[in-house]
């Protein structure tokens, strides 16, 4: 077993659960025998005892925490060299299956640890003989069924392999045995086998070793330690719970800046956030030290084990005790018998609870708490959960509360209803003494004493509504993400406080003092702000909704960043319909489609449709889509100078939109030539850097986007740039493997110089003596920044390098290639320092984070790599992504990186755990088709989800929803005077549904792999459909039976129209011709060319003298009827068309696609009267009510928008409709809205870049209402 030994012996030495180097010595006293005073360091008494020549049986008993196997630990540890001769054998019995004999758990801990042959014979031998320690961690869990009466009995098993000089130690919890003289009698049976019998109890921790354990945790420094200790001190009752090393290993990971704010809050706050976050960390590793384990102790979950010591502590303190004795204990722990999932009887419930939660058991077999303030707080957190439930407290009315229960109370109940509460009873002459005097001391505890002292406190997201804090001194003070609602801060000094995401509804600031105050993000709804001194303060994305304020005020430049309203328009916030981009400038080239804001609180990310989503990167949530672009957006940066947004996209524009509000400031356009790439800012300086196809590289200034230097020449594609650290010089390397330097305030050629292969990347080290640069064949070259002298060459990758980034420090670089070695080089002599792994895929982007301990990773497989730079050791594989990841982008403080993919994906990771926080994705829904019953009263809609929704257009009522089996429908067509919609679907049938009662009345095989288009003959006997393949066939709408085919076209019919007598059928073709056919003899009149493209709708006036097509080739074309002449060729749409219709009085044709644009043209002299612009995606369809009042369109944004049009010339939108699998909404552009069912965070309010849940801003401004369902928009 030496190899055993020596393996065990560097298991625990490299523990980083248990470090050897943070054990501090325990006290111990012995429970047999008439000498049970405390004495000093149990792991040395146990090492002579150990060590001694003949046989020894020895029990550590402890409470919960009290370090019984960090004790174990160190004695194996130590064992091998304080004595040579013996053999120590840790065995922890939570990781064993529960064996009979100590054979049996020997030989299962050894093959777990990589014996392969076990000799069970010379082990008793060597066990007998004294040579073999056995150190047996956690008798409480050798067993899975355990009741107190039967506690004991299975000693038995340990007991028997107790012979000769055999040498066993054994640790359990006190709490597993029912009374110490249980565990005496046990062993006392056997008294003649085991004269060497000792039974040790571990004492707590005194202050000393509390300071000692510190000391410890903080490398021996003493000073941390002190300060460390004296928080504890500063915390009611904190120090006393600390006496527990594990629940003090739990608060010594208690966050500093938290601890100090309660210590030294003056009383304005308890340590009631603490206790929980103690508690539940307790509770949880109570759950998981039983829970998975093959064998292990059936308990109780956490939530049944937080209704158990809830109860019990109501329990203790109703009655005044500090103990419950077991039966009682009992009784309270026999309702969750059964609750366990194997069925726990009464007795073995209560000794779950016992052994296995907060209580401690006394030498006498009594029960309490580990701490008094233990059960203050779970007494408090009771009340305060009724109350937060609107409930009456009934326990308020038992007894007096302590002065700790008050404050644990008036910190987790709601303020509010705490208000009310204590305002009922003491407005209440009935009440009782009891309870009055409980609303004296909690409506005292909501009051702070005047002019608190709270300079620097960190009150990081606690709950201060409805305080009293007039007056107090909040300098400095660290209130991010707190909660100040309705607080009285009037005259309060909150110069340089952190108000970060602060809420502060209602809350009066009159004459505070806010200047230098970081207040971004936070929320001030009907705030108080008269009189506020606010210079230097900020206030990016902060929301001042309905404000009391001076006009000067709101006028202040510090309030440029705020969203004031009323005053800014509030629109509807919309889900985005995809999200991320596919490929870059050209397939092939990485876009950049990410980028955080300087402060992190938002990331923006390009998407494939030209939109710009912004989201919150604390909750992940989609705040605004800026719409601009019409083209691919694969270029995001933030430029911190001028505090704007920039993108570049494939439209061949460059936008630069104001990081706050969300506003284009400048458009830079018709310059480039081919794409704009690449884009880089320099934050600092307000510069932006811009390349294109033709070799032309242009300098703008960002806060006028003024055109400062033009550089041609170079080689496209043009590959990077990078701004010099101190922004005067810009490095441009191309595809010629040119590498330029460029003075930036001159404009003049610095130097240039060759590589013999295409330069990929180029970064500047952060000193600015170097730049390195990667290429084609796994070139990386090291370069003098003044000069552009070629220093060093660092050889070692075999593939090209696209990867590259420079260490924050400057000593080191990182480089990946598309075979996936990922590489570290020392900058100053190119030497190689680490290869950190292969990936599978082509490694895309390496990132540093600021400080430099960790490296991103991104792989074109989909795999992103955490690794630490110190040591060369991944730390967190992030592996959601199911295809390429763009450049991974790390959020300004380091806590969380975002990576998006080709996948359709953007996701958020926490960088400390490696867990994915958050995941952007598209909705997906698409609607194709739209067609008005011909009354006007209902629109029908359809799309890629199978669904045909009714929706009434006068309300936006959802009416009904009909649903195919189909995955997707193409078309929705109403018949002429029937309740009746037919519905291809894109497996070849048509449904038909009765409207009125929603059946589907029959389904049409038409035999074909789509229906593209179907339509009604004007009598609606009649049924038209456009097919796959290359037919058009006639159907008896009655009857089902195909009685005609219009063939043939050479391709897929797309689009079919009856003209309005009947007599004629017109059909649109992939093979760009019109067609128009006689209904009666199905046989061909005319064929009409003009189109060079696929031909996707056609529509007739209501006079049938016009006919009117939609192509692809980005043109609409207005035919004569009768003799197939083109009358008008309708060419300012951008992109390709896929719809047209004619208004019911023939006044007017809309046509509509690639663009996002509707066009409202006169079909008789083809003027333009109009566009209606407001769909973010591809419109598919557009449709007038038969009144021509109203015009319907739909696309790929998932929505149905409603245009009033009875003025063309002052068309504008009515409400935008939302179907949704569980709910419906309706919103306008005003801020009306309805909404019914479940809409799943598809709809909210935005102003600028601040979101608004529905509802949130009713109460504030009057524009903003929701309407009842059926009352008309």
């Amino acid at each position: 077993l030496r190899d055993y030994v020596a393996a065990q012996t560097a298991r625990l030495q490299a523990d980083r659960l248990y470090p050897p180097g943070q054990y501090v010595p325990q006290r111990y006293r012995h429970l047999v025998g008439a000498d049970q005073r405390v004495r000093e360091d149990v792991v040395d008494e146990l090492l002579e005892l150990a060590s001694a020549p003949d046989g020894r049986f020895v029990l550590v008993l402890g409470d919960f925490g009290r370090g019984k196997t960090f004790a174990l630990r160190e004695v194996a540890r130590r064992l091998p060299t304080a004595a040579p001769d013996l053999i120590p054998i840790l065995v922890e019995l939570r990781a064993l299956d529960k064996a009979h004999s100590v054979d049996g758990l020997v030989a299962a801990h050894l093959a777990n640890h990589g014996e392969q042959v076990i000799d069970l014979k010379a082990f008793r031998y060597m066990l007998r003989q004294g040579r073999i320690v056995l150190l047996f961690d956690g008798f409480d869990e050798l067993v899975a069924r355990v009741t107190y009466d039967r506690a004991a009995d299975h000693l038995e098993t340990l007991l028997q392999a107790a012979e000769g000089n055999a040498k066993i130690v054994v640790s359990s919890r006190t709490q597993h045995f029912k009374t110490n003289s249980q565990v005496l009698t046990a062993l006392g049976e056997r008294v003649g086998l085991l004269p060497h019998r000792r039974v040790l109890a571990i004492e707590d921790f005194t202050p000393g070793q509390i300071e000692s354990f510190l000391r410890n945790r903080y490398g021996g420094d003493e000073r941390a330690a002190r300060d460390r200790m004296d928080l504890l001190a500063g915390v009611k009752d904190l120090l006393g719970l600390s006496r527990n090393p594990r629940m003090l290993g739990f608060i010594a990971n208690l966050d500093e800046g938290r601890l100090a704010a309660v210590a030294g809050a003056g009383g304005t706050f308890s340590a009631a956030a603490l206790y929980r976050e103690i508690l539940e960390s307790w509770l949880d590793f109570e759950e998981r030290r039983t829970q998975g384990i093959p064998g292990a102790p059936v308990s109780l979950r956490r939530p049944e084990l937080w209704h158990a010591v809830g109860r019990l502590a109501f329990q203790l303190w109703e009655t005044g005790e500090s103990y419950l004795r077991l039966a009682e204990l009992a009784e309270a722990a026999g309702q969750l018998a059964g609750l366990a999932d194997s069925r726990l009887s009464g007795p073995q419930a209560a000794h779950a609870v016992g052994a296995g939660s907060l209580l401690v058991r006394t030498d006498d077999g009594l029960f309490g708490f580990i701490h008094t303030s233990v059960m203050e707080w779970l007494v408090a957190e009771g009340i305060a959960a009724q109350l937060n439930r609107g409930e009456e407290p009934t326990a308020l009315a038992v007894r007096p509360l302590s002065a700790l229960t008050v404050e644990f109370l008036g910190d987790l109940a709601d303020p509010a209803r705490c208000t009310a509460w204590t305002a009922r009873v003491l407005g209440d002459e009935s009440a009782g003494e009891t309870v009055r005097a409980n609303a004296l001391r909690l409506s005292a505890r909501l009051r702070l004493p005047d002019r608190a002292d709270l300079r620097g406190a960190v009150l990081r997201g606690e709950d201060l509504s409805h305080r009293e804090l007039a007056g107090a001194d909040l300098t400095g003070a660290d209130l991010t993400d707190t909660r100040l609602v309705a607080t009285n801060l009037t005259d309060a000094r909150l110069a340089h406080a952190r108000l970060r995401g602060a809420r502060l509804d209602q809350a009066r600031l009159a004459g505070a003092d806010l200047r230098g105050a970081e207040l971004g993000g936070a929320r001030l709804f009907r705030a108080d702000l008269r009189g506020v001194q606010l210079s230097g303060s900020s206030w990016h994305r902060s929301a001042l909704i309905d404000v009391s304020a001076d006009p000067a005020l709101l006028r202040a430049p510090e309030l440029r960043g705020a969203v004031v309203a009323p005053g800014r328009p509030v629109a509807p916030g919309l889900a985005p319909p995809a999200v991320g981009v596919s490929y870059g400038f050209e397939v092939g080239r990485l876009p950049v489609p990410a980028g955080y804001s300087p402060d992190g609180s938002v990331l923006a990310v390009g998407s494939d449709d030209g939109g710009v989503l912004i989201c919150d990167t604390a909750t992940g949530l989609p705040v605004r889509t800026l719409q601009g672009h019409r083209g691919r957006v694969y270029a995001v940066r933030f430029d911190a100078a001028s505090h704007q947004l920039v993108t570049g996209a494939a439209d061949l524009t460059v936008r630069l939109w104001d990081a706050d509000h969300g506003d284009v400031r400048h458009v830079i356009e018709d310059v480039f030539a081919g794409w704009v790439w690449p884009l880089l800012t320099d934050g600092a300086r307000g510069r932006l850097v811009v390349g294109d196809a033709a070799g032309v590289v242009r300098l703008y200034d960002t806060r006028t986007a003024r055109l400062r230097h033009e550089w041609p020449g170079h080689a496209a594609p043009i590959w990077g740039t990078s701004f010099s650290p101190d922004g005067r010089r810009l490095v441009v390397v191309d595809s010629a493997g040119v590498v330029r330097g460029w003075d930036v305030a001159s404009g003049r050629p610095v130097f240039e110089v060759r590589e013999p292969e295409v330069v990929y990347r180029v970064v500047h080290t952060p000193d600015g003596r170097h730049f390195v640069a990667v290429g084609q064949h796994g070139r990386v070259w090291i370069r003098r920044a003044a000069d552009g002298a070629l220093l060093r060459q660092a050889r070692g990758h075999e593939a090209d390098v696209y990867a590259l980034d420079v260490h924050p420090d400057g000593t080191m670089l990182a480089t990946g290639d598309t075979h996936g070695a990922l590489r570290l080089w020392e900058v100053e002599t190119g030497r190689p320092l680490r290869v950190l792994g292969r990936q599978r895929g082509a490694i895309y982007s390496v990132r540093f984070n600021a400080a430099g301990s960790l490296l991103a990773s991104a792989a074109s497989d989909g795999a992103i790599q955490l690794w630490d730079t110190t040591d060369g050791q991944l730390r967190h594989e992030l592996t959601r992504h199911r295809g390429s990841v763009w450049p991974v982008v790390w959020r300004p403080d380091q806590a969380q990186v975002a990576t998006s993919s080709n996948d359709g994906t953007t996701r958020l990771w926490d960088v400390r755990t490696g867990q994915l926080q958050h995941t952007l994705r598209g909705h997906g829904r698409r609607i194709t088709a739209l067609s008005f019953r011909d009354d006007g009263e209902v629109l029908a809609a359809c799309g890629n989800d199978g669904v045909v929704r009714l929706w009434e257009p006068r309300t936006g009522r959802l009416v009904r929803q009909l649903a195919s089996p189909a995955d997707r429908l193409l078309s929705a067509v109403y018949c002429p005077g029937e309740a009746l919609v037919a519905a291809p679907s894109g497996d070849g049938g048509v449904h038909l549904w009765n409207t009125d009662t929603g059946t589907d009345e029959r389904e049409l095989n038409v035999d074909t792999d789509h229906v593209w288009a179907a339509a009604f003959s004007p009598d609606g006997d009649a049924l038209a459909t456009a097919n796959d393949d290359d037919t058009v066939q006639l159907w008896y709408r009655r009857t089902g039976r195909h009685f005609a085919t219009l063939a043939p076209h050479e391709g897929r019919v797309r689009a079919v129209a009856f003209s309005p007598d009947g007599e004629t059928i017109a059909t649109g073709c992939d093979d760009r011709l019109v067609r128009l056919w006689d209904a009666a003899t199905a046989s061909c009149r005319l064929t009409l060319t003009r189109h060079t493209d696929r031909v996707y709708a056609v529509s007739f006036n209501p006079e049938g003298s016009l006919l009117a097509s939609a192509s692809n080739d980005g043109t609409a074309v207005i035919w004569d009827a009768h003799t197939g002449e083109p009358r008008t060729v309708l060419t300012e749409h951008a992109g390709r068309l896929w719809s047209c219709a004619f208004s019911g009085n023939g006044a007017l044709l809309a046509t509509a696609g690639d663009d996002l644009v509707i066009r409202l043209w006169d079909p008789g002299t083809g003027r333009l009267h109009g566009t209606l612009a407001a769909h973010t995606r591809r419109v598919w369809s557009v449709a007038f009510s038969p009144d021509s009042s109203l015009l319907a369109s739909a696309g790929d944004d998932g929505t149905v928008r409603l245009w009033d049009v009875a003025d063309p010339e002052q068309a504008q939108l009515r409400a935008t409709l939302i179907g949704l699998p569980e709910g419906w909404a309706a919103v306008s552009p005003d801020g009306r809205y309805k909404l019914d069912g479940e809409t799943g965070g598809q709809f909210w309010h935005v102003i600028g870049t601040c979101r608004f849940e529905v509802g949130e801003l009713d109460p504030y401004l009057t524009q903003v209402r929701r309407l009842a369902v059926d009352a008309p928009f």
